[in-house]
């Protein structure tokens, strides 16, 4: 080759890198929309978010730092190509874009590709080697993935999860399901705290109400299930202003809640129109230190508050053994019913709440000695309480007036049951039934909730078929279960049972006394 054959071969090559360099790659960040990216509302810990930034963004977001060389040809069309491919397959800045079974299996992906070391890429490293990832960086995204991976799984659970109905209307009381933020009403925000979500559930509550035709002012008793005991003294607070006067009685515990961000749950039962509501509050007591009333009566029935080994004469503390603290629960209850003329023998339904399993047969030894005829029908789960003194907390309802009957639930041979010294299968007084928490162990049951639930809705069936009730007579319900992802099956199976649509109802995620137990469901029914 000649001499100006190779000058002219040279020229026309440079030529064509020089004309290449005004034919260049679309090289922009598209703009970013805080809401879809990642680090939006502060749910990912900041550590992550610049974890994430420093070892992914240039290749995985709208934020690319475009370094001198990406403007010379042909880097510049191999970088572009690379960082589009990036946005495709993964991008942190319309992370909130997509659907919940995407980002677990996104979330996957960055726990293995953190775990085998493949991410940020060898020839990324080679000019950007301050983005190398250390092996502690490693760990906290692949920390976070994890937690993320359980909240978005949990998410899912509870999308497909059957609701509650709002509401049901019987014999004068209307009774509400548990609402919380993120059921029924708008999720949470991440900055959102107690007393915002309180006056939302409570806002919801009134108009849950309002359209069964009675209003707050109404409300005979609540039942609120906190996530953590250090918004107590703040949710306080926003309570006082929707009830500065004659409160409804109130039990307040620490459980699970079946929605990721929400801080509270309340069930409501209230007053119709024209049904008489009364407080009750003992002569000799002191005011409750919590916006509350010790007791509401309705007509015919008395709701208790959940009482707590505190003497209402003084407002102090019995810190004793599980023995003391029922005796003194039960003390409290008995002043309680003789200032509305009820006695214990009145009582058709408790629900007991503990904090440690292990007190469950002491607890029984000295509840047990309260009846003189047939227990009351009565749950019994494990659940945080409002005070780390405090063992045990136990809510009570009484009916006065017509006869009270007693139920043993039944064998599925159809066989008298045995009766059970601390509980009745249910009692049934006047057109309600009030059915005892049942659990569903079985031979072949104890890993299925599915099984189990529908173990216990034959118990239940068995148990209402005594009362002359159906399932369509539910008008309120309580189904505990030991974690999240059992809760679907359960309440599948329950729908199935029940018809078309749950009743009104509460899910809540607590302990139960068996631990070999998934579920328990509670029921009232009314004719």
């Amino acid at each position: 080759m000649s001499h100006s054959t190779r000058r002219r071969i040279v020229l026309f090559f440079a030529f064509v890198v020089v004309a290449a360099q005004f034919i260049r790659p679309d090289r922009t960040n598209p703009p970013v929309v805080l809401e879809q990216a990642i680090e939006a509302g502060g749910s990912v810990p900041a550590q992550v978010v610049a974890t994430l930034k420093r070892g992914c963004y240039d290749c995985h977001a709208h934020t690319t730092i475009w370094p001198w060389y990406t403007n010379v040809t042909p880097v510049s069309w191999m970088i572009a190509g690379h960082v589009n491919d990036g946005r495709q397959k993964l991008n942190f800045s319309q992370w909130n874009t997509l659907p919940a079974k995407r980002r677990v299996k996104k979330l996957e992906e960055i726990q293995r590709l953190m775990t085998d070391g493949t991410m940020p890429l060898a020839s990324y490293l080679l000019i950007h080697r301050d983005r190398k990832l250390s092996d502690d960086d490693k760990q906290i995204v692949s920390t976070w993935a994890t937690a993320e991976r359980a909240r978005l799984t949990q998410e899912e659970a509870i999308a497909a999860m059957p609701a509650f109905a709002p509401t049901s209307t019987h014999g004068g009381l209307v009774y509400v399901s548990g609402i919380m933020p993120g059921a029924a009403i708008a999720p949470p925000s991440v900055a959102e705290d107690i007393r915002s979500q309180t006056a939302r559930v409570l806002d919801e509550l009134s108009a849950r109400l309002t359209r069964a035709g009675t209003s707050l002012d109404r409300v005979v008793t609540l039942s609120v299930y906190l996530k953590r005991a250090e918004d107590f003294a703040a949710m306080n607070q926003v309570w006082a202003r929707y009830w500065p006067k004659d409160p409804p009685s109130r039990t307040t515990i620490i459980a699970g809640l079946p929605s990721p961000g929400a801080l509270i749950q309340v069930a409501a039962i209230a007053a119709a129109p024209g049904t008489p509501r009364q407080t009750v509050h003992p002569n000799a007591w002191l005011k409750s230190p919590s916006p509350y009333s010790y007791a509401v009566k309705s007509g015919d029935t008395l709701y208790l508050s959940g009482l707590v080994a505190r003497r209402g004469t003084d407002n102090t503390i019995v810190k004793g053994d599980i023995a003391m603290q029922t005796r003194t629960v039960l003390d409290n209850a008995r002043a309680i019913l003789a200032e509305a003329g009820f006695g214990f023998n009145d009582v058709v339904s408790t629900r007991i709440f503990l904090t440690d399993v292990a007190n469950f047969g002491r607890m029984n030894e000295t509840y047990r000695s309260a009846w003189t005829r047939e227990p009351p029908a009565r749950a019994t789960v494990v659940t945080g309480l409002m005070n780390p003194d405090y063992l045990v907390e136990i809510t009570f309802v009484a009916v006065k007036g017509g006869t009270r009957v007693a139920y043993t639930t039944p064998s599925a041979s159809g066989t008298a049951g045995t009766s059970n010294p601390n509980l009745s299968g249910a009692i049934g007084i006047g057109p309600r039934l009030f059915a005892s928490g049942m659990l569903g162990i079985m031979p072949g049951t104890t890993p299925d909730a599915r099984l189990q639930t529908r173990e216990i809705l034959a118990r239940l069936g068995r148990t209402m078929a005594l009362g002359g009730a159906r399932w369509s007579d539910v008008i309120d319900s309580v189904v505990y279960v030991t974690n999240i992802g059992k809760a679907p099956a359960v309440l599948d199976a329950f729908r199935a049972q029940v018809g078309p649509a749950l009743p009104v109802g509460t899910l809540v995620i607590s302990g139960l006394v068996s631990p070999e137990g998934l579920a328990e469901i509670m029921l009232t029914t009314g004719k």
